[in-house]
């Protein structure tokens, strides 16, 4: 990707986030983040030789890296929080919130190192280890890859002075975290909360109180705490 076409994926991204301003709901803040994503997603498919594609080892039902702190701009909670009232049946979500409230405490304030010694799992794992919010998940999530799951493995049981280096495909993960930096300086240029939190102490917020997108969009301070 030269630079004329970085410049214009920038330019894609930001005019995907700006539609925030006319968002009034979580469905609108969800239908924003399956626009970004499904451009960023394209960029990657459009950079990616398939020599470089078939390098990367990450499949469904490998989670060795789902027990990594993830942080997330408030639309994208607002957008996962969406997709679970939407896809989880009702008998569920309360013990999905009870779940994910758990989870925020227990990861609060402890670094990526602890976590990974206390074996901490993303809370959105089904039994079979699959992410259950496969579609609508983090844009971090998806920069990241690998083309060694063994080499994850041994990465995450590593002395922390002595880190094992993962090999992943760096286009795609710059590609991300582009659309995760400009969706955070475009909620600033609208006024809009701009800090990034924790996944699963966002995502219950969100799920706990429906008003919380609302509050957002309307360009109110959102506390976490």
């Amino acid at each position: 990707m030269d630079y004329e076409e970085q410049q214009k994926f920038e330019k894609d991204i930001a005019a995907a986030a700006a539609h925030l301003e006319e968002a009034s709901s979580a469905r609108d803040v969800a239908a924003v983040m399956e626009r970004i994503s499904a451009r960023t997603e394209a960029a990657v498919d459009a950079a990616l030789t398939s020599e470089a594609a078939e390098m990367i080892a990450c499949r469904a039902g490998c989670s060795v890296c789902c027990s990594l702190n993830v942080s997330v701009l408030l639309p994208e909670a607002v957008a996962i929080a969406q997709y679970l009232t939407a896809n989880l049946p009702p008998a569920m979500l309360p013990r999905m919130k009870a779940v994910l409230g758990e989870t925020a405490e227990r990861v609060r304030w402890i670094e990526d190192d602890e976590r990974r010694r206390l074996r901490i799992s993303c809370p959105f794992l089904d039994t079979r280890g699959w992410c259950s919010i496969h579609l609508a998940r983090p844009l971090v999530c998806r920069s990241i890859t690998s083309t060694d799951p063994d080499i994850c493995r041994q990465a995450m049981d590593a002395d922390p002075c002595e880190p094992v280096p993962v090999v992943m495909n760096l286009v795609q993960k710059y590609l991300f975290d582009t659309s995760f930096r400009t969706l955070g300086d475009t909620l600033d240029r609208l006024g809009l909360e701009s800090r990034s939190y924790e996944l699963s102490r966002a995502v219950w917020h969100c799920l706990v109180d429906p008003e919380l997108a609302t509050r957002f969009l309307a360009g109110c301070q959102v506390s976490l705490s």
